[in-house]
């Protein structure tokens, strides 16, 4: 594994085999858990070449957010990496990026889908990611790019992007990737004890509690089932939800019937650590 720092370096030397190889694409933030290894693993199988990006993103926090707390555990993830066959590990600095932060430089906004859900609690936020995934499509020249499924407001958002903007990379979403207990995972998790974990995984739970009610009660409205999947929400007093709703999966406006590809998002804080979830209804 090639462990490369410089933009320019890691883009001439893909540009170079572009023609050649067919090079997917996995961008993360680092402290890397079993979540980022599954989409590592799938862009391996599918690509000539991978690459691997570790770059814990200022622009994306907000004010009173955990950027400076956010693990850096660069020599770990090293290891963990070094067990699958990834070619280039790219390590940018925040210079390297943002050449004159903190000050404002050029950004990606993308209107409608940006203000709602996460967007409306954590402003600014996505502006912040798809400007730093703008950036890594210029440095990283891939055919693939694997994403999450349990970011599924930012999966979207970057497709949206990809779209507007002509891009020539394929975004391929990965599903969630679930601890035991079901809680979907996060590098955040850390920050959590175990039997904290166990605790949170209501969130799941209560999500395919409503999954399954809508499947036996396919008349029910959103709204309806909205309702029912807070109250189990609610049974955990170390749970504050920030917002639950059904969405298109296609539009990712609010659905008005469950009868076309509803999908559950949700945001919550279990103690002090904001914590997110998606489950296609």
């Amino acid at each position: 594994m090639n462990v490369i720092s410089c933009p320019s370096d890691i883009q001439s030397i893909l540009r170079s085999k572009l023609s050649v190889s067919t090079i997917g694409f996995v961008p993360t933030m680092g402290n890397l858990h079993d979540g980022h290894l599954s989409l590592i693993k799938q862009s391996t199988k599918e690509n000539d070449l991978t690459v691997v990006s570790i770059f814990v993103n200022p622009t994306q926090f907000g004010p009173s957010e955990d950027f400076n707390e956010y693990p850096r555990t660069l020599e770990t993830d090293f290891e963990k990496l070094k067990k699958y066959p990834v070619d280039y590990c790219f390590t940018p600095s925040v210079q390297d990026i943002y050449p004159n932060y903190p000050q404002q430089s050029t950004e990606v906004h993308v209107p409608d889908y940006s203000d709602q859900f996460c967007g409306k609690f954590r402003p600014r936020h996505f502006d912040g990611v798809c400007t730093i995934v703008m950036k890594l499509f210029q440095c990283v020249p891939a055919h693939n790019a694997y994403f999450g499924e349990k970011d599924f407001q930012q999966v979207f958002i970057i497709k949206k992007m990809v779209n507007d903007l002509f891009l020539p990379v394929q975004i391929q979403t990965c599903p969630v990737f679930r601890q035991h207990n079901g809680l979907a995972l996060s590098s955040r998790n850390q920050y959590l004890s175990e039997s904290d974990q166990d605790e949170a995984s209501i969130i799941f739970n209560s999500l395919k509690f409503g999954q399954t009610l809508a499947q036996n009660s396919p008349s029910l409205s959103p709204n309806d089932l909205i309702q029912k999947v807070l109250i189990k929400l609610q049974s955990c007093s170390n749970l504050t939800t920030q917002y639950l709703e059904i969405v298109d999966e296609d539009t990712l406006q609010l659905s008005t019937t469950l009868s076309k590809k509803p999908r559950f998002v949700y945001a919550g804080f279990y103690k002090q650590v904001r914590l997110i979830d998606t489950l296609k209804i």
